[in-house]
Formats: C-alpha cells, sequence, structure tokens
C-alpha cells in the first residue's frame, strides 16, 4: 500500500518536474522576443511609457499565440487576440473608476473564458490573457479618450507581433503545411517496419490527427498547391491502411504457414515502400527529385508480380483467401504509391494536380451555429466546461473585489493569478498553481536582483525584455515552472518601464500572487470537477464514434451504403479523436486523488479492447466491398446491426440509462450463425471471420467491464447513502 502511494504520489507531482521538448520552437521565441522588444524601443522613442507598455502588453499578448502552424492558421488566431486585446484594454480603462462595472465586466469575462474550453484549449487560453489584460490596465482610471488610444496602441504592438510571424507567408505560403505531411510519410516509414499489435492504438493515429488538424485551414483553398496537400494527406491515410493490413497478414502467414518465402516477400515489400515513402517526404519537404522513389515504385511491381505468380497448388482455401487479401492490399499499395509520388513530384513544379479529395468551407453563419450548438449543449451543470465557467467566474470576481479592499501595491495580481491557476481538471490545477506560485518567487528575486546589480536605463530593460521573452516562448513552454519564473521577471522590467523600482513592488506582487493562488486551490478544493466523474462520458462518446464508423465499415461491405472518400475521412478522423480524448482523460483521472487498482485495471481492459476493435474495423474496411453470397450477406447484415446496437447500448448504460443484461443481443451467437452458413466451398471468406470474430470478443469484454463497473459504481453509492443515513 505504501509503494502503491508512493507511486500515485509521484505520478501526481511528475509534471511538476516535466521538461516537454516537443513545444520547444526557436524560431517563434526569437521573433516573439524581437517583436516583444521592437514595441518597447517605440515607446522609448516617443519618450511615452504609457505608449511602450500599452504596445508591449499587446505584443506580450499577441506573441503567446504564436506557432508554427499553417500561415493561414496563425493569423487568425494571431489577429482574434490582437482584437481582443484592444477591446479589453479599452473596456477594463473606462471601468477602473466603477468598481461594481469592474467586477461586472471581468466577471462576465472570466464566464466566457471558462466555458470557451469546451471549443478548443486555444480559445480558452485566449480568455485568460484576456483577464489578465483587463486586471492590469484596470489598475489605472483613464478617459474615454485616454482608453481609446491606449488600446489602439496595444493594437498596434499585437499587429507589429503578427506582421513578424506573417511576414514570410507570401513567399512561403505551404511551407507548415510541408513540415506537417513530410512528418506524417516519416512516420509513416517508420509505420512499414513496425511490429504490428492489436491491442495497441493502430500505429500512425496520433500523427494523422495532427497533420489532419494543421492541414484543415486550407480546407477551403482553391490553389492548385492547397489541393495537392490535401490530396498528399488523403493518399497517406489510404496507404496507412494497406501497410497496417499488410503487416497483419504477414504475422497471420507467419503463424499458419511458417517458413512460406510470401513472409520474405511482403517483409521486402515493406521494407521497399519504408524507402519510398521516405523519399516523398524529403520531396515534400526540401523539393528533392522523385528519381529514387519512382526507382522503389519499379521494385514494388516486381514484388507483387511475384506473390501473383506464386504456386497455389497446394494452399487450402483459407490460405487462399489469405493470399488473394495480400494480393490486393499490395496492389492497392502500389497504386497509392504511385499516386503519392506523382503528387510529390507536383508540389515542386508549377503544374495541376487533379485532387480526389475535396473539402468544403462551411460559410460563416454555419460556423457559428455550430459554436452556438456547442454553448447550448454544454449549458447545464453536468458539462466540465459549465461548471469550469462558474467557477472561475466566481473566483475572479472574488479576486477583483479582494484586490479593490486591500490596500497593497499591485493588488490586480490576485484575480490575474486566480485566471491563470484555475484549470478544469484537478491535476492541472494543483500541479500550475504550485508551479505558478514558486516560479513567481524565482521570477521576482531573479530579475530583481538582476536590476540590483546593472544599470536601470532603457538599454538594460529592452535587453532583459527580449532575453526574458525569448526564454518564456522557447524554454518556458517545455514546463509551466520556468513559464512562471520567465513571465514574473517580463513583469518587473514592464514594472521598471513605468519609473517604479523594482524592489518596490517585489513583496506586494508575491504577496498578491500568493493570496489568489490559495484563493484558486481553496476555491477548486470547495467544488472540485473529478474526471472520474467525467470518464463515462468521454468513454460513451469514443464507442459512439467507433459505433458511426463502423456503420459505414459495414454497409460498404455490403454494397449497400454510399460513403465517400471525404465522409469516410471524417469518420475516421472523428474516431480518432474520440480515442485521443479517452487516453486524455484516462491520464488526467490516473493523476487525481482516489484512483485505484481497479481503476487502472477497468481503464487497461477498456484501452486493449476498443483497440482490438479498431483493428477489427481497418481490416474490415481495406477489404471492403465483400461479394458474399445472398445467405451470408444476410446473416453478416444481422452481425452488423447487432454490433451496431451493442455499442449503442454501451453507451447508454454509461450515460446512466439501466441497461439489462438481457437487452444486449447475443453477438457470440450471431457471429456462430456467421459462419454456420458458409458453404463448404466459401472458406475464402476466413479472413472475416477472424475480425469479426475478434470484433465480438472486443465488444463482449467492453460489456463485462463496464457493466462490473457500473455494478460496482452502483453498490458504492448505495453504501454511502446508507451511511448518511445512519
Amino acid at each position: 500500500m505504501t509503494t502503491m502511494s508512493a507511486s500515485k504520489s509521484a505520478t501526481f507531482w511528475s509534471p511538476l518536474f516535466t521538461f516537454d521538448r516537443t513545444k520547444i520552437d526557436f524560431w517563434v521565441a526569437l521573433r516573439s522576443a524581437v517583436g516583444v522588444g521592437l514595441a518597447m524601443g517605440i515607446g522609448f522613442y516617443f519618450e511615452s511609457p504609457a505608449l511602450g507598455l500599452s504596445i508591449a502588453l499587446g505584443s506580450l499578448n499577441v506573441c503567446l499565440t504564436d506557432n508554427s502552424d499553417s500561415y493561414a492558421a496563425r493569423a487568425r488566431r494571431m489577429m482574434r487576440a490582437t482584437l481582443v486585446t484592444m477591446l479589453i484594454v479599452f473596456l477594463s480603462a473606462i471601468s477602473a473608476n466603477n468598481v461594481y462595472l469592474a467586477v461586472t465586466l471581468v466577471t462576465m469575462l472570466a464566464f466566457i473564458s471558462g466555458y470557451s474550453v469546451v471549443l478548443d484549449t486555444v480559445t480558452a487560453d485566449l480568455g485568460v490573457m484576456a483577464i489578465a489584460t483587463f486586471v492590469v490596465f484596470g489598475a489605472q482610471a483613464l478617459e474615454p479618450s485616454q482608453a481609446f488610444h491606449l488600446s489602439l496602441y496595444a493594437m498596434g504592438g499585437g499587429l507589429l507581433q503578427a506582421a513578424l510571424a506573417l511576414v514570410l507567408w507570401p513567399l512561403r505560403r505551404y511551407r507548415p503545411e510541408r513540415r506537417a505531411l513530410a512528418s506524417l510519410y516519416d512516420d509513416l516509414a517508420k509505420l512499414c517496419l513496425a511490429p504490428t499489435h492489436s491491442s495497441e492504438v493502430p500505429a500512425g493515429s496520433v500523427q494523422s490527427i495532427e497533420t489532419q488538424n494543421r492541414l484543415s485551414f486550407i480546407a477551403g483553398d482553391s490553389r492548385p498547391e492547397g489541393r495537392r496537400f490535401r490530396s498528399l494527406l488523403s493518399q497517406a491515410e489510404r496507404l496507412r491502411l494497406s501497410v497496417l493490413s499488410l503487416a497483419r497478414l504477414k504475422n497471420r502467414i507467419e503463424r499458419e504457414n511458417a517458413g512460406d518465402d510470401s513472409v520474405r516477400i511482403i517483409s521486402e515489400f515493406l521494407q521497399k515502400e519504408a524507402r519510398l515513402v521516405t523519399n516523398v517526404a524529403e520531396v515534400i519537404r526540401a523539393e528533392e527529385s522523385t528519381k529514387v522513389a519512382r526507382a522503389f515504385l519499379h521494385e514494388l511491381d516486381l514484388l507483387t508480380q511475384q506473390i501473383r505468380s506464386r504456386d497455389v497448388s497446394k494452399d487450402s482455401k483459407f490460405m487462399l483467401a489469405v493470399f488473394g487479401d495480400v494480393l490486393r492490399q499490395m496492389e492497392g499499395a502500389v497504386g497509392q504509391s504511385r499516386a503519392v509520388v506523382e503528387l510529390s513530384e507536383r508540389t515542386t513544379s508549377e503544374g495541376m494536380a487533379a485532387s480526389d479529395r475535396r473539402e468544403h468551407s462551411r460559410p460563416w453563419r454555419f460556423k457559428f451555429r455550430g459554436v452556438m450548438a456547442t454553448f447550448r449543449a454544454n449549458f447545464t451543470f453536468e458539462s466540465a466546461g459549465f461548471r469550469h465557467a462558474v467557477r472561475l467566474a466566481v473566483c475572479v470576481a472574488i479576486g477583483e473585489l479582494v484586490s479593490h479592499m486591500i490596500s497593497v501595491q499591485r493588488s490586480y495580481w490576485v484575480p490575474m493569478t486566480v485566471a491563470i491557476v484555475l484549470k478544469p481538471d484537478y491535476a492541472s490545477t494543483f500541479n500550475r498553481g504550485f508551479l505558478r506560485m514558486g516560479g513567481t518567487i524565482l521570477g521576482l528575486l531573479f530579475a530583481t536582483a538582476l536590476f540590483h546589480f546593472l544599470p536601470l536605463n532603457p538599454l538594460t530593460e529592452i535587453t532583459l525584455m527580449v532575453i526574458f521573452t525569448f526564454m518564456l516562448r522557447w524554454i518556458g513552454a517545455a514546463n509551466y515552472g520556468i513559464f512562471g519564473i520567465c513571465i514574473s521577471a517580463v513583469v518587473v522590467v514592464l514594472v521598471a518601464m513605468t519609473g517604479v523600482a523594482p524592489k518596490d513592488v517585489i513583496w506586494a506582487r508575491g504577496i498578491n500572487t500568493v493570496i489568489g493562488g490559495i484563493l484558486a486551490l481553496g476555491t477548486y478544493m470547495l467544488w472540485p470537477t473529478w474526471e472520474k466523474t467525467q470518464l463515462s462520458e468521454v468513454v460513451a462518446k469514443m464507442l459512439d464514434c467507433y459505433r458511426h464508423l463502423f456503420h459505414a465499415v459495414g454497409y460498404l461491405s455490403l454494397r449497400e451504403g454510399s460513403f465517400s472518400a471525404l465522409e469516410m475521412d471524417q469518420l475516421r478522423q472523428r474516431s480518432r479523436l474520440g480515442r485521443s480524448d479517452f487516453n486524455a482523460s484516462m491520464s488526467r483521472y490516473l493523476l487525481e486523488r482516489g484512483s485505484t487498482s481497479e481503476d487502472r485495471e477497468f481503464l487497461a481492459a477498456i484501452t486493449a479492447a476498443s483497440n482490438r476493435m479498431a483493428h477489427a474495423m481497418v481490416a474490415l474496411e481495406s477489404g471492403s466491398p465483400m461479394l458474399l453470397p445472398p445467405e451470408q450477406m444476410h446473416a453478416y447484415k444481422q452481425f452488423v446491426d447487432k454490433v451496431d446496437q451493442t455499442l449503442d447500448l454501451l453507451s447508454e448504460s454509461l450515460r446512466g440509462r439501466d441497461v439489462r443484461n438481457n437487452e444486449f443481443p447475443d453477438l457470440r451467437a450471431a457471429y456462430v450463425e456467421l459462419e454456420m452458413v458458409k458453404a463448404a466451398d466459401q472458406d475464402i471468406y476466413g479472413l472475416l471471420f477472424a475480425e469479426t470474430d475478434r470484433m465480438t470478443n472486443s465488444l463482449n469484454t467492453l460489456k463485462e467491464y463496464i457493466q462490473k463497473r457500473l455494478i460496482s459504481n452502483r453498490k458504492a453509492s448505495s453504501a454511502s447513502v446508507e451511511s448518511h443515513q445512519t
């Protein structure tokens, strides 16, 4: 028990010392530092501390939204941050004299900021910056005309930062998309050589999601280049399905027919495919020649011909079916590879490629309706996002009132610390709270010590601001503790710009930060959102996504469905997002107090079973459509319907409906019936039966563990009620 507690404690505290190297971006940090330094220089040039502070803060806020993703995504995000900063500066400055108006506005802003987490984390982070800007500029009352001018200065700082981030857009319009696609093809090459395990997430899922997200901002781009990149993404997804299927077929042949020369041929095929895809990645990334890739295309054709011409006289009907699938997957992979080579070659020229995957941008009004639909769906205390919004609004309002009531200087750090520390989940709130308070104190001491030994002049202040901003966006992105140190040092420099000696505010800001941190942590302790209460809904959503994808795959197999390539890509993307949401929720839950070994067993079983089902869907989709005999087609349709019904009932039970065991269809019986109706000469469909058997096992495992979990929860709830009554 002691060992388990120590392990859980280490797991909880590990984020404090985690250094995420994937978030480090030197060039983003450099242009952020240059932008903030230029903004400060403008203020010193005009000898106006207010102007310099406004421009610097506008630049600082907007640089925090900079990234190395798509130029289109970057532009939208940074312009949004610029406009929000301008509006917030104006509203905070004119409301500073009226405590009630200021508290009302910051409370509304906090609610909107907290509620925006139901959309995405980027929007939520922008909301936190808006709160911070509001309370800083609300520290001094201004006339409306002065507030307006300050807001324009802040907008100017934001536009300056955005210009630095977007200056190369006309010359390198698709450079971020090139990097994302090249990285995806690099990962695809690794997939060709990696072993496949059905209990793990199908390889390449995370990379595919990231690339889909990065290229989503050129979904409506009608330029030839935009269509080429979208086509390359689509072909990569199809090639991934073929590679996964070939790897699994090779494993099956090794089990059923060890020593067969086809194992060597398939292995060599995958190795050649890996080298071809690696060359394609270089073509996309650095506009290399496709000569090497075309040579590998020829070798892939020769290997495919060896499978096509192999002696099948001694093969069983089952192995005939296996090799039939192998040949189909190899032919498909060669065709996809040929398309990839041609498309990648055309990314280096002025020619136009015909895109086989067109995405349609929705009109603005439909996008707005989609956002409003999400807001309406989450406008309930059952939503973690809504509870976070209420908690954040109340806590920031209390912090704002406290900042007006206490006589300590720089008291606006109380509500600002609350906004930064308070997060929707338990682990992030407490980890970030301790890191924020500790980093603040260290940053204050470090920056103040520097000012003690260095001369206080504009050159020193600009130099330190550039250094601290660079560290903030470079190393600070990898660890929130370092981020807290750097942001505290930045604020010391900003305070120095106003003519106030850093040492005069060090203790005031430290005390206010601690007060805000304690307020945030105390509020969360009084009204926590435990990930445990959200986990059932997350699993239910994942199963819903699987159900929708399997519905399409099943009916394509039955030749009864009509789903376009775009629709199938969207369904796959949603299923992967559902799975990634589950993994993220599981990780947060395991950091919470109260998670047990039974919880870990349950989550491990759900993870393994859902991954096996995902693999089965990949295999079934790669074999669609199937030419089954009419009788067998009827049995397969019944199986598909029962899988759909099982997934639907599991989702309903996770959402609170008391689903009896006899309501679930007997999947094993449906599978047995599917096997029984096959004629003696229909063993060629052995792979279909293998995957439906895998799916049956997976769903029965899911049902068993979910029902066991729900029964355990009901017993625990009943015991809790009885203990309270006694």
